[in-house]
């Protein structure tokens, strides 16, 4: 059962991806599973802080919501009508939205 917190936190966050979100498409490292129409926020050229403290660049950032896909694997692919991008690192996650670092695939 969900706090109270837990569940106000969840409804920032479809706000947020409500605003700030877009359509992706998530293919698994394997090829599966493939989840269509996930509201992903893509942010690019970014710092974030690493766990000594120090920040560092990086290109293009996502974030995922658990409740759409609970457990985004690296080397997954995302993709939409003009970009594709592989998740690289996993950053951080606060338990509803997952952070991952992205590498863009030609």
């Amino acid at each position: 059962m969900s706090s109270e917190f837990d569940r106000l936190m969840d409804q920032a966050d479809d706000q947020l991806f409500k605003v700030f979100g877009s359509a992706w498409c998530y293919t698994g490292p394997a090829g599966a599973p493939v989840v269509p129409d996930l509201s992903i926020c893509i942010s690019k050229n970014v710092q974030v802080e690493g766990a000594d403290g120090l920040f560092r660049p990086v290109a293009a950032l996502g974030e995922f919501r658990l409740s759409q896909i609970a457990k985004p694997q690296g080397d997954a692919q995302i993709s939409n009508a003009t970009e594709r991008y592989r998740l690289d690192k996993r950053i951080d996650s606060d338990g509803l939205v997952e952070r991952w670092s992205l590498m863009p695939v030609r």
